[in-house]
């Protein structure tokens, strides 16, 4: 197996770096822990179900107006996993859909705000889209947090019952 030796963003505490299949068991082992749907929906996903996830994850869309971005994060000193953030870039709008998730095991330490910071920043350089989105479930205050330090802000559109939050300037 490659692991990849220099980081595609480092932050003050972490490191995020392109998915890859080395990184499959950590996130189907985030995956299954029910803590972790209980603003984003869904039930827990069996251990087949998430491994599926990632695969489609790793594949990447089949759309060719659209791009997957999904990298992973781990702590910096450690290597410790820390979660996922993942962008849905359509191309022909340029604009970029945010998401992330945070293993339980390490949530309400800042790492979610720290990691799509660090994302997005990367993102807004990289390939310039005229606006970031991110759909929150209301009420769900720490991704309220994260939405906020990355410069989004909330809007009157719901999708799916969430509440559409939007950048028209990068974060």
């Amino acid at each position: 197996m490659k692991v990849e030796t220099a980081p595609a963003i480092a932050t003050e505490r972490l490191v995020l770096s392109r998915l890859a299949r080395h990184d499959v068991d950590d996130l189907v082992a985030m995956l299954v822990k029910p803590a972790l749907y209980r603003y984003i929906g869904d039930a827990p996903a069996s251990a087949v179900e998430a491994g599926h996830r990632v695969e489609r994850w790793l594949g990447g869309s089949v759309d060719p107006d659209l791009l997957w971005i999904n990298y992973v994060a781990r702590v910096r000193d450690d290597g410790r996993f820390v979660g996922l953030a993942q962008a849905t870039v359509r191309r022909a709008r340029a604009s970029c859909e945010v998401a992330y998730l945070v293993d339980p095991s390490v949530q309400r330490h800042g790492f979610g705000a720290e990691m799509m910071t660090g994302f997005c920043a990367e993102l807004r350089e990289t390939l310039n889209p005229v606006e970031f989105i991110a759909h929150i479930h209301p009420g769900h205050v720490a991704s309220e947090g994260v939405a906020k330090a990355i410069g989004l802000t909330p809007t009157a559109d719901r999708v799916d019952g969430e509440l559409v939050w939007r950048s028209a300037v990068g974060p």
